[in-house]
């Protein structure tokens, strides 16, 4: 959705040398080209609503996510990503996901060029002349079919007279834009214009991770070159180069509103009759999971079987921290915070390139032929927290997932070598009187029957584990890093005529686009694996259409249109991750193994028993343990706990294909025909 954000102080200064404009005491006419060809709004017989420049400038629009509740019947929302796409929804038909593998049911132009997907098509549109928004279907007027609507933004022609246009403004939170347009004729049939915009604001938001910047900031730029030649009394010919960027901006944080429950109370829940479809997400059982574990350990530290060493401080430390926080999230969970947290950079960059040509040639007073043809690149990346939680080891939280791992670990090892047992009743501890004769030690041994004198694999784990978070952060957790390679490319050729009674256009166009997509979804850990999730994608598509109008009387007008399009999509996918569910499996695997370990060593699990009475932390995790690991048999098998892991996107090429994903190839065909009758 578009972005709630305080409201900002702006002041503003307009600067016209060497040009003048003359105010009207009557309403100024509206012309739009809703139906390819200039008219009055007044007499268009299409639903549209027409921004003049005017509207746009008082309204501060300045691309697709501006437009969003400025226009009645049109809503729709932003990226999570910042500025890099819209989704707009008209008469209550939306675009859906901001995907290239998509498109949108609305359709975009920009000066008859038409915007093949709403991803990355948000940065600022240099050098607005007017906006137009059609709703409802659209397409026997165009190249391509739009199912909710269209809107057109066409740019301000170059001028006959020579110009110089300054525009600027400032306001709070650090806003600074100025945009600067300069007309140059060169001769009474050749002109040329150039301008430039630059938008910058300081993030609205904080962010509590101090090494991270804020959120919601402002960094956009772009540049259009437009010429326009009269190459003859009934040729004209039109050429624009556009440039506009993202730089980087910050984008809006997620925030966690809730946690869901853990296996144990999941399988409770569900034994109570609950919807698997509505798991509640306010659960407390992961606080009361590192609550008890935490409790656990710090006995186990108490009673000797830990060793009181920094590490285990640490872990007590952290899961202390963790259970503040997580109550804060729980009892805040309704409440729209005044800054966000974050473990990484979170920002958009997309950097669009258009060229459009335009050939018009009268035939007649009343018949011309047009050609229009659009090239445009897209390029964008984000990277992106999604878990909205600053996980970094100077500021933040450890996540529960670690906290439950490395506690399990270490809950589920005793350091003693040996325990005491008594082997006439099997009970660990001094035998009863008169049967001192049965009693023994028993050695704990390694996990590492190769080498009985190695650390127990369990303790060895989770000092690993928090060695490896010191090292590189417990961040990585839950955040992505998407990219996005788009072009696409269209000619479109249209017969235009108009008599006293009747107008009509008739028309031919070529579509063709190919895309690239890439989200590398980083470690669950700094400790485990990693995943590439992409595609390539493609189509062409060529179609034919035509509209009429009939004007019975000055009160009465009839349309009928009518359009045939023949076209072919494709996708390869290109998946790389790890096989058998990858960083869950091993985070599974690492947490049942070494509580699993735990309770199948007879004499450690009676002696750690008899030191915790029924109904302390012990109890607790012992129940919840017997869910979380139910039909799990784990051995010991060692893991190197910096294998797969990935700072970044270094690395990623040890990520292997996918087996039966990577490489799948879909290709459709498909035509239809459609028509309209008003």
């Amino acid at each position: 959705m578009k972005p709630c954000s305080p409201k900002t102080l702006l002041a503003t200064a307009v600067l016209a040398a060497l040009t003048a404009e003359t105010a009207f005491a009557q309403l100024e006419e509206v012309v739009v080209t809703a139906e390819r060809r200039e008219a009055s709004l007044q007499d268009t017989p299409i639903s549209i609503e027409a921004l003049t420049e005017q509207d746009i400038q008082e309204r501060g629009i300045n691309n697709n996510l501006d437009m969003i509740n400025e226009v009645v019947g049109v809503n729709g929302y932003g990226s999570p990503q910042g500025g890099s796409s819209t989704a707009f929804i008209i008469r209550g038909i939306g675009d859906g996901a901001p995907q290239i593998s998509l498109d949108p049911a609305a359709g975009r132009y920009v000066d008859g060029v038409y915007i093949g997907k709403n991803q990355g098509s948000s940065p600022d549109i240099v050098d607005l002349a007017r906006i137009e928004v059609l709703k409802g279907p659209q397409g026997t007027l165009s190249g391509r079919n739009s199912t909710s609507g269209a809107i057109n933004y066409i740019s301000k022609a170059p001028s006959d007279e020579m110009g110089l246009t300054l525009r600027g403004t400032a306001g709070n939170y650090g806003t600074q834009e100025y945009s600067v347009r300069a007309d140059l004729p060169f001769s009474d049939s050749f002109r040329t214009a150039i301008s430039f915009s630059d938008r910058q604001r300081d993030p609205f938001y904080d962010n509590t991770n101090p090494d991270v910047e804020g959120f919601n900031s402002v960094d956009r730029d772009g540049f259009r070159v437009a010429l326009a030649w009269d190459a003859t009394d009934r040729l004209s010919v039109d050429y624009a180069y556009s440039k506009s960027n993202v730089n980087g901006e910050q984008d809006n944080w997620n925030a966690p509103s809730g946690f869901n429950p853990t296996t144990a109370a999941l399988n409770g829940y569900l034994a109570a009759g609950g919807d698997p479809a509505n798991v509640p997400i306010d659960s407390t059982s992961q606080i009361a999971t590192v609550q008890a574990l935490a409790g656990g350990v710090a006995q186990s530290v108490q009673f000797g079987l830990l060793p009181n060493i920094p590490q285990v401080q640490q872990f007590l430390g952290w899961s202390n921290d963790y259970m503040a926080w997580a109550n804060g999230v729980l009892d805040n969970r309704d409440n729209h915070f005044g800054a966000g947290s974050t473990d990484i950079n979170s920002f958009a960059e997309v950097e669009n390139e258009t060229h459009t040509l335009t050939l018009n040639y009268e035939l007649s007073d009343s018949v011309s032929i047009k050609y229009i043809y659009g090239d445009r690149t897209m390029n964008d990346r984000s990277q992106s927290d999604l878990d909205g939680i600053d996980n970094s080891v100077g500021s933040g939280v450890r996540s529960g997932l670690s906290l439950q791992t490395i506690g399990g670990a270490l809950f589920g090892q005793v350091v003693p070598t040996s325990l005491p047992f008594c082997t006439a009743n099997f009970q660990v501890g001094l035998c009863p009187a008169g049967q001192e004769a049965a009693f023994t030690m028993i050695p704990i041994v390694s996990d590492d029957p190769r080498d009985p004198t190695a650390t127990p694999y369990n303790f060895q784990l989770a000092l690993d584990m928090i060695s490896a978070i010191n090292a590189n952060g417990d961040d990585g957790i839950f955040w992505t890093d998407l990219s996005n390679r788009y072009e696409q490319e269209s000619h479109e050729l249209q017969i235009l005529g108009s008599t006293d009674s009747l107008d009509w256009v008739v028309g031919l166009y070529d579509w063709e686009d190919y895309g690239e997509m890439r989200n590398v979804q980083n470690a669950t850990y700094g400790l485990a694996s990693s995943a590439s999730r992409g595609f390539d994608v493609g189509g062409d598509a060529q179609s034919v259409f035509g509209e009429v109008t009939w004007r019975a009387s000055d009160k009465w007008s009839f349309t009928a249109g009518l359009r045939y399009n023949d076209e072919t999509k494709y996708m390869t996918y290109r998946w790389r991750d790890f096989p058998a569910g990858g960083v869950a499996a091993w985070i599974g695997a690492a947490i049942g193994d070494s509580i699993t370990n735990h309770l199948t060593i007879t004499g450690t699990e009676a002696y750690v028993r008899s030191l915790f009475p029924a109904g302390t932390p012990e109890a607790v995790v012992q129940a919840q343990v017997d869910g979380a690991i139910a039909g799990l048999t784990m051995q010991n098998t060692p893991r190197s706990l910096t294998f797969g892991y990935v700072g970044g996107l270094e690395g990623i090429g040890n990520i292997p294909e996918t087996p039966g994903v990577y490489g799948n190839y879909n290709k459709q065909d498909f035509s239809n025909t459609s028509g309209r009758l008003v």
